[in-house]
């Protein structure tokens, strides 16, 4: 396997092991791919997600497939609520206020000023967010 942290169940699994103090950042796309879901997240304790990611994507024709971790492009990024990410169960998951940060990647901008990128991002996350 790529990555030794490729799945939530594994990355619980390292910090108990390691006995430390530890949190964990979602990011929709990578639970996806890997075969996480909503359910998943809402089974464990909620001091692992003080804050998590928005963002939405595409998953490939085969996915989930440990196989592919690492292999695909950021072009599988999209707007909130433009992908088919299971988002608003994720977001249902995590506690209650949790911050988000928003990752879309300034390569699928088109071509737009690092300012119109950021507005446009604002945009959709905002509007995606007022409609839940």
């Amino acid at each position: 396997m790529i990555r030794p942290l490729a799945t939530l169940p594994q990355t619980v699994r390292l910090i108990t092991e390691a006995k430390r103090e530890a949190v964990i950042c979602i990011d929709p796309l990578h639970l996806a791919r890997s075969g996480g879901s909503a359910a998943d997240v809402k089974a464990l304790d909620a001091k692992y997600f003080p804050y998590a990611q928005i963002s939405d994507g595409i998953l490939e024709p085969g996915e989930p497939n440990p196989a592919l971790f690492g292999k695909l492009g950021l072009g599988t990024r999209a707007m909130p609520g433009d992908g088919t990410l299971p988002l608003r169960e994720l977001l249902a998951a995590l506690p209650r206020d949790t911050p988000l940060s928003v990752e879309l990647p300034h390569s699928l901008s088109n071509g737009a000023s690092a300012r119109e990128w950021a507005k446009a991002t604002f945009d959709s996350t905002r509007n995606f967010l007022a409609q839940g």
